[in-house]
């Protein structure tokens, strides 16, 4: 039922020898799961550019009544080109009817997990909205905003623990981030973002602002400091700017 240029395509199933087998779109970049390997936090303009494709595959997806119940960064595969597309629909389910398909993982990947899914509640788009946002807030921090040693720790902080201050995680992006991500990762579903390309949106035109006037403010700044010979808080002024757009 989906076809979407964000959604790798399913192109063939069949079963040979007894084992079943599923043919799909070849995706050579890799995931964004290795992307954040270092642990470090991407610039916001680079989130924009990867989430928005995706988000627009999400709405996609919901609008053909379709949840994907495990957003996560290892399923957000890259094409030749660099494009990101959504992958592994494993536990798929239809917000219209109570059919499910599992992939063996459980119901869920704990780190990406909505508390109404972890508590066993019945889901609608909003989980997928929650997992999205997660999954943003690592790539804006470089971590996950609840872990712990087990997957019950991990699941207790999700549905019990407001997630950690985004300002406080990364001191370098702007406060306006805040209350964006307080709304993605809002307990109560009905307080979320109502699909996906809205809360791309806020961050687009926060990240937008931001650039504008960082832009010409802090290069102003800088080349004072330049010319007054302050060569080191120069470079500190400029490496700010790396928050919020990729380096040249």
């Amino acid at each position: 039922t989906l076809n979407h240029p964000n959604i790798v395509r399913v192109l063939d199933v069949f079963e040979h020898s007894g084992r079943h087998f599923i043919v799909m779109d070849y995706l050579p970049n890799g995931s964004l799961s290795e992307r954040l390997q270092a642990g470090h936090p991407l610039p916001l303009a680079g989130i924009v550019r990867i989430l928005k494709p995706i988000a627009k595959a999400i709405d996609y997806a919901h609008g053909k009544g379709v949840l994907h119940r495990d957003i996560k960064p290892s399923n957000i595969l890259f094409t030749e080109e660099d494009e990101p597309a959504l992958t592994d629909f494993g536990l798929v389910k239809s917000i219209n009817s109570d059919r499910t398909t599992t992939t063996g993982l459980g119901m869920g990947t704990p780190d990406y997990m909505s508390p109404e899914q972890i508590l066993g509640r019945e889901l609608d788009m909003e989980t997928d909205i929650y997992s999205f946002g997660v999954v943003a807030y690592q790539m804006v921090t470089g971590e996950v905003p609840f872990k712990g040693s087990t997957p019950y720790e991990i699941q207790d902080g999700h549905v019990h623990t407001e997630p950690p201050d985004i300002l406080n995680a990364n001191p370098r992006v702007p406060k306006e981030l805040k209350p964006v991500f307080e709304k993605v990762l809002a307990k109560n579903p009905t307080n979320r973002y109502d699909n996906a390309r809205s809360f791309i949106s806020s961050l687009e035109t926060l990240v937008q602002n931001q650039v504008s006037i960082d832009l010409v403010d802090r290069y102003a700044e800088a080349k004072k400091r330049m010319e007054a010979l302050e060569f080191k808080a120069a470079i500190n002024i400029l490496e700010k700017l790396t928050a919020i757009t990729p380096p040249p």
